[in-house]
């Protein structure tokens, strides 16, 4: 062996060394920034807030538009599920999967198969979700009114099915669908002691007159996947029935845009774009 090769040899071999110990930190800080930081990777084109996004003040605050806080907290979850689980979904004519949600299986949260009891309201005849929770072991009740046609009753797969809407009252709309509150109804099936282990709303913007009117009755449900219905001129409606989930001990476990529509509006005081629906999941921190 020449004289040097050693040093030439151990000079290499260290070189090589710092080369993967930087490839393997790289690495490290790109899984750890798209997986840990929340439960699912959102694109951030815009900085952060510095106001903490799990809480949404009463208006805007050191100059933030009311705008920017309401969607910095919708884009941002707060509190991580490890296994969080997509039940339900069909593929649209676009090629895009609607009707789906997901739901927190971690052990604290988890529905526990047999013994657990879950609401759907919004089926529009897609049923896939429903399906299932029903294969999971949840009893499944599933509300819509304008499934006029539908009967009611238990279906051949197991739900519980009622032509009955989610509102802000127990009533008759003008074109006769029935609405009830949510604690009408669980009042009506004698649940008022049960826990909601997860209840589910798709209901195409009515889910705002239901919290203005009866967020209260969020206090005996473990999860909420529920997808928003938003217009500009409603900003501070959304914020407060937020701050009042909030209250109730929710914290956000997941949040996307819906599939179909994504993320094409722009919104005054926010510099990025933006949906107007979106599909999110809340987790109950009292946990019941």
């Amino acid at each position: 062996m020449f004289p040097g090769a050693n040093r030439r040899n151990g000079a290499f071999a260290a070189a090589l060394a710092l080369v993967v110990v930087v490839a393997l930190g790289s690495h490290y800080w790109w899984w750890t920034s798209v997986n840990m930081v929340g439960p699912v990777s959102q694109k951030q084109v815009e900085a952060p807030s510095t106001q903490h996004p799990d809480h949404l003040p009463f208006d805007a605050q050191d100059g933030m538009p009311l705008s920017l806080q309401l969607f910095n907290y919708i884009e941002t979850p707060t509190v991580w599920c490890r296994r969080l689980s997509m039940f339900g979904g069909v593929c649209t004519g676009s090629g895009k999967v609607d009707g789906d949600k997901f739901v927190c299986l971690d052990a604290e949260y988890a529905p526990t198969a047999g013994a657990c009891l879950v609401y759907s309201f919004g089926i529009a005849h897609e049923w896939s979700f429903d399906k299932d929770v029903t294969g999971y072991g949840c009893q499944v009740h599933a509300f819509d009114p304008s499934m006029e046609t539908y009967p009611e009753g238990k279906t051949a797969f197991g739900v519980h099915f009622y032509r009955t809407g989610l509102g802000t009252k127990t009533k008759n709309t003008p074109i006769k669908w029935r609405m009830m509150s949510l604690t009408q109804i669980r009042a009506n099936l004698s649940h008022t002691q049960r826990v909601i282990d997860y209840l589910k709303v798709d209901i195409e913007g009515s889910e705002w007159d239901w919290l203005d009117d009866d967020v209260n009755s969020l206090k005996s449900v473990r999860q909420l996947g529920m997808e928003i219905h938003m217009n500009e001129a409603s900003l501070a409606r959304y914020h407060n029935a937020f701050r009042q989930i909030h209250a109730l001990g929710f914290r956000l476990a997941h949040s996307s845009p819906n599939r179909v529509y994504g993320r094409t509006e722009t919104v005054q005081g926010v510099r990025r774009k933006v949906a107007l629906l979106y599909e999110l999941v809340w987790l109950n921190r009292h946990k019941l």
